[in-house]
């Protein structure tokens, strides 16, 4: 409710570019498109919050679309509750890509 309101007061006065892109709600599950599609859509200083103990089959590399962009456990835990990415693709490399911004 009060995120609601935030954003809608920064929307009216025309801030909201001046506040990072976040998710309220971790994400319990999905995949490298689900992931991928909310930072593609999201662009610029998009936090992308997991929740704890999920894991994530990626088939793809996760892609940083543009600056300041963050994928991470809601709460920042340094234990074995952190979110697991699981690289499951045949050919996949990486489970992270940046591009570079010039």
């Amino acid at each position: 409710m009060v995120y609601s309101l935030l954003v809608s007061l920064l929307l009216l006065f025309g801030l909201l570019s001046l506040v990072p892109n976040a998710y309220t709600a971790c994400l319990p599950s999905g995949d490298d498109t689900t992931i991928n599609n909310l930072l593609s859509s999201g662009g610029p200083n998009t936090v992308v919050s997991l929740c704890a103990n999920a894991v994530f089959n990626l088939k793809h590399p996760i892609t940083f679309t543009a600056e300041n962009q963050e994928l991470s456990t809601e709460g920042y835990p340094t234990d074995s509750t952190r979110a697991t990415l699981v690289v499951t693709g045949v050919n996949q490399t990486a489970a992270i890509m940046g591009m570079l911004l010039v």
